[in-house]
């Protein structure tokens, strides 16, 4: 997979200051597989919303789903306008061949992912998209680097990458068709963003169980270390799957 650099770096989301989101190229790239304007997109896992509301600024009609109501409710206060549903993903609550398209935005690794990509090939339409993306922070990002040694120094091992092992399930899948893109996305944002970003990985702090207070402070100072109180960016790699239903 060739990885496409991003021309456009961009800054942390306003609503949200710690989640800088996703690049205008990945939105870009499965607009060409036909998540667009008018279509009806399904966004599985959608969390707080933080990708269903750029797919709505885009002209995409979205519902989207995720289990948690504390979530949820934080969603519809931002998008009070967006359809938003509680459910789980193994069991979608809607018929088949609902939804012109499915996303999923760095949350496929939480599923079965077997049972749920039976589900999100049955409710969309034959030939129509599903988009499963994550991103990392780049091997050779500096705020890896501090995650990884403050890992460390906490007791613990880094946190392995979502992809780890690879992405069987896609790759399993009966899709007519399948694609893959790789594409930088640079984002320019504070240590203090930074640090209330980290905060809320929860993730982070099932890793680190009583050592997460200690994670942080060792990552604070190795932050602040390199950019003081100043603006730091951060690179990421963003790894996209795209297969077309039966």
């Amino acid at each position: 997979m060739n990885i496409i650099p991003s021309p456009t770096p961009s800054r942390t989301n306003a609503t949200q200051p710690w989640r800088s989101g996703y690049g205008n190229e990945l939105y870009d790239a499965i607009a060409e597989f036909g998540i667009g304007a008018g279509r009806e997109v399904l966004d599985v896992g959608c969390g707080t919303g933080q990708a269903t509301e750029p797919l709505a600024v885009r002209g995409c009609i979205v519902t989207g789903l995720d289990p948690s109501v504390e979530r949820l409710t934080t969603a519809v206060e931002r998008l009070p306008n967006l359809k938003f549903v509680q459910g789980r993903v193994e069991d979608l609550p809607f018929a088949d061949n609902s939804f012109d398209g499915v996303v999923c935005a760095q949350a496929f690794h939480h599923f079965d992912q077997t049972k749920a990509m039976e589900e999100l090939i049955r409710v969309v339409r034959p030939g129509r998209p599903v988009a499963i993306w994550w991103k990392m922070l780049s091997s050779t990002d500096r705020a890896r680097e501090a995650r990884e040694h403050s890992s460390l120094r906490a007791g613990r091992p880094p946190i392995p990458d979502p992809l780890k092992g690879g992405f069987r399930a896609f790759f399993a899948a009966p899709f007519s068709d399948r694609r893959t893109r790789v594409l930088r996305h640079v984002v320019f944002t504070t240590v203090d963003q930074w640090m209330a970003y980290e905060r809320t990985r929860s993730r982070a702090a099932a890793h680190f169980e009583a050592n997460f207070e200690k994670y942080l402070s060792q990552l604070e100072v190795e932050l602040r270390e390199s950019y003081g109180d100043g603006e730091m960016q951060a690179t990421y790699i963003q790894y996209l799957y795209v297969g077309l239903a039966p």
